[in-house]
């Protein structure tokens, strides 16, 4: 009878050791992997990808085009790296940072150029300089780097485009700049926090490819009326 009761024991013990490990490998995808993320992420890129298309054929208006590219490539390279692989961590991260500190200003200040704005320099040398800014940012911290995006962006994003719908009259335009700052601010790219049972980075990517649309087709509208 007691050996009975061992090999008993023995077997509760290993069907419990089955459960455990049914728990966890609930998750059905490799550690690092989000399609759900990978899916926005590519929403994210084909809409910039658009906004770009939707501007870059206007003269006045190409360096937005370009800066709406870079931020449709830093979301693609997101899409293969919370896809398929995440060897792609450190470049999804580089071409992020990119976004924020070239592709998004250069978007701003090419607003301020097309509404009348003359800058004592070309759009080479703007380009040039935001890609030292990138440079540089290498060498600070993450925090002191995440307070540089941000400023950096309202700046040279947010104020000339709000300046611009408001100059413009432009309601559509400030809504697109409205869902920006609600998605970058607001809600934030926090992977492990949820919002009605969605991670915010995946509303993060809806909010900012939704005002990319917005904003490209109100300039690009406005072009063709002058």
């Amino acid at each position: 009878m007691p050996a009975r009761k061992r090999s008993k024991s023995k077997n509760n013990g290993s069907s419990m050791g089955k459960k455990r490990s049914f728990g966890k490998s609930k998750w059905p995808f490799p550690h690092g992997l989000y399609p759900s993320v990978a899916a926005s992420d590519f929403f994210c890129s084909v809409s910039h990808a658009y906004a770009s298309f939707m501007l870059i054929s206007y003269p006045g208006l190409k360096l937005a085009g370009l800066g709406f590219l870079l931020v449709s490539l830093a979301s693609f390279v997101g899409t293969l790296r919370f896809g398929f692989t995440e060897d792609l961590a450190g470049l999804n991260g580089d071409f992020a940072n990119l976004a924020g500190f070239v592709g998004l200003p250069c978007v701003g200040c090419s607003v301020l150029i097309h509404g009348g704005f003359t800058p004592p320099f070309g759009n080479e040398e703007l380009i040039m300089m935001f890609v030292v800014l990138y440079s540089l940012s290498h060498s600070l911290s993450t925090r002191t780097k995440d307070l540089g995006t941000i400023l950096l962006n309202i700046l040279c994003f947010v104020l000339p485009l709000c300046y611009d719908s408001y100059v413009n009259g432009n309601i559509n335009e400030f809504i697109g700049l409205f869902l920006f700052v609600i998605g970058a601010a607001f809600v934030g790219p926090e992977r492990e926090k949820f919002l009605c049972g969605v991670r915010c980075e995946n509303w993060f990517h809806y909010f900012l490819g939704v005002s990319a649309v917005i904003i490209s087709r109100e300039l690009s509208q406005a072009t063709r009326l002058l």
